[in-house]
């Protein structure tokens, strides 16, 4: 996901004319009507499959603001606000799995395996129907493990995340939502190995990533060298994260 994003803008701009047009009719179609009654019900009908329609709209755009205040301006009382939104107003839960993602997400972040754990127990039917989903479940779950840490558990699912890696589905690869060699790089740094870790963590094209996935990078790349005892390597990796990716909780793990 882009944080401009042109398909969005187009996405906006569409709706907005349908929803002009529909309005348009519908109030064309009234003035022709002679009967009240007829005019009390569709005018009724009209409105509320508006208000159904902006409503969504209205979720899918907190929930996107959400996304955006994580992952690109690093800012979480931003992301608290739109993500509480989409809890309290999406009565038929169809943001249920991109709430659970970004719960997880924040607990990752703020390194709190308790919240980490309390998120895939009540997930783990959701996150094990497909193997997109899947992927998901076994990178939080390493993750987790990592965080606790738990070197044998976080081995068994560093394995099955990987096992993954090339399995396909309907003749596609899984989609891309995480970097392999950040990945790898945590097993590393679990194991105690400054320098394979710092080697996968250059095999990194930073391009491709957005803010927070950056961080995470920088938060390696700071483990990493404190590992191998290259300090001046340390302290660029630190005021890396600090000055450029300032994400909250890592920035409270390095102090």
């Amino acid at each position: 996901m882009k944080q401009t994003d042109k398909r969005e803008i187009f996405r906006n701009t569409t709706n907005v004319l349908i929803y002009v047009a529909f309005t348009v009719y519908g109030v064309n179609t009234l003035l022709k009507w002679d009967q009240v009654w007829l005019q009390i019900l569709f005018g009724l009908f009209m409105l509320l499959c508006l208000a159904i329609a902006i409503f969504y709209d209205v979720l899918r755009y907190h929930n996107r603001q959400a996304i955006i205040a994580m992952n690109f301006d690093l800012d979480m009382e931003k992301f608290k606000k739109h993500k509480g939104f989409v809890e309290k107003y999406d009565f038929f839960h169809s943001y249920k799995l991109q709430l659970l993602l970004q719960n997880l997400h924040d607990a990752q972040d703020n390194q709190d395996t308790t919240r980490m754990q309390e998120l895939l127990s009540q997930g783990e039917k959701m996150l094990k129907k497909n193997l997109d989903t899947l992927l998901v479940y076994y990178y939080n779950m390493f993750i987790m493990n990592v965080l606790l840490p738990n070197k044998t558990q976080a081995r068994h699912f560093y394995d099955k995340f990987v096992d993954l890696r090339g399995v396909k589905v309907k003749g596609h690869t899984l989609s891309a939502v995480y970097n392999w060699d950040v990945v790898e790089a945590e097993l590393h740094l679990l194991n105690g190995d400054g320098k394979k870790a710092r080697a996968c963590l250059k095999n990194v094209d930073l391009k491709y990533m957005n803010k927070r996935e950056r961080a995470y990078v920088s938060y390696g790349n700071y483990r990493a060298n404190k590992l191998i005892g290259d300090f001046a390597a340390m302290k660029n990796a630190r005021n890396e994260l600090v000055n450029d990716y300032p994400l909250p909780g890592l920035l409270q793990a390095i102090h």
